[in-house]
């Protein structure tokens, strides 16, 4: 359950940590100490004093630290977070992450328009190392489609404002999982959102090393997220906010999960797939594959598809047979 706020709060940011003393210290000091920003800190039961450390220094006093009774990953410390978040918006981040310097301002100035969601770019950067990194790319390369595609495509939950009531209204909620915990959260609010907006401005940067969860291959993490991308099919069938049969083969992911399956040899991987391509279908099954292996047939296919829009607006346009 959600409460209501008991004071005005126009941000909560949710942080989940585990294990990141420094990184935390970091992404503290980039939100601004003021009386409308939440800050809640949730620990998912680190082992290295790094949560004791910083709930424990004067400088973040203003922060709400919680310790996780039991192990939760991410989405549980999200959900908890959520529970008691009092701001009219929404902010998640990263404890190894940090807000850009005018992040706020910009958040003060595009919140006005009231959308329910309102998504920003990102940078990334190489952690320890003044190199920029690479995990911005496939996101930002998203914001520039529609603002419903876009919000459907950056499946993450960062960099962007989420309205509080849309999360409340429809009891939306992280899945409580080792891997990619954020995908259903992130689409079904896309699906749900009545209005969203793109801003060209970068407003978070991210870190990026050998040891980030999302760079690591193992049966439970893979099984997580190819369990979690079946619910983003399913989502997207559900509630079709696009069209349903383009976004399935864009986003599929089916030979990223073919390349694991044939890496780990697992019975019980090998059986989530199978129910996997039965949701997707034989035709996105064998489309994604001359995909990945050709490298000019996914841009051909997202002209074919954009030219496809182009002309259905004009012949469903009234006075279409009358044009001459």
């Amino acid at each position: 359950m959600i409460v209501e706020p008991g004071s005005n709060r126009t941000y909560s940011v949710v942080v989940p940590h585990y294990n990141s003393a420094d990184g935390l210290s970091r992404l503290l000091d980039s939100i601004p100490l003021r009386d409308d920003i939440q800050v809640i800190v949730i620990d998912d039961i680190s082992t290295d004093g790094s949560f004791a450390k910083c709930k424990l220094a004067p400088c973040y006093s203003h922060v709400t630290f919680i310790q996780a009774e039991k192990k939760c990953y991410a989405g549980g410390a999200r959900n908890r977070a959520l529970a008691i978040a009092e701001g009219d918006y929404v902010l998640f981040a990263d404890s190894d992450d940090y807000f850009s310097a005018q992040a706020f301002v910009v958040f003060d100035r595009e919140l006005r328009s009231g959308e329910d969601i309102i998504l920003f770019k990102t940078a990334s950067f190489i952690e320890g190392t003044d190199r920029p990194g690479n995990r911005d790319n496939y996101r930002n390369n998203r914001l520039l489609l529609d603002p419903r595609s876009a919000a459907l495509g950056a499946v993450g939950p960062i960099a962007k404002l989420v309205k509080r009531a849309l999360i409340r209204d429809h009891s939306l909620y992280f899945s409580e999982v080792i891997a990619a915990n954020d995908i259903a959260f992130s689409v079904k609010s896309a699906c749900l959102a009545r209005t969203i907006k793109v801003v060209d401005e970068v407003v978070y940067h991210i870190s990026q090393g050998d040891d980030s969860l999302t760079a690591t291959v193992s049966l439970e993490k893979s099984l997580s997220r190819l369990q979690e991308q079946s619910k983003r099919i399913q989502l997207v069938k559900k509630y079709q906010p696009v069209a349903v049969f383009r976004y399935c083969l864009m986003h599929s992911l089916l030979v990223r999960f073919e390349a694991y399956a044939g890496e780990l040899q697992s019975a019980a991987f090998d059986r989530e797939l199978t129910r996997y391509k039965r949701e997707l279908g034989l035709t996105i099954c064998i489309l994604s594959r001359v995909i990945s292996k050709t490298p000019f047939a996914a841009k051909g296919l997202n002209y074919f598809f954009r030219w496809k829009t182009r002309l259905i607006s004009i012949f469903r346009k009234p006075n279409f047979l009358q044009q001459g």
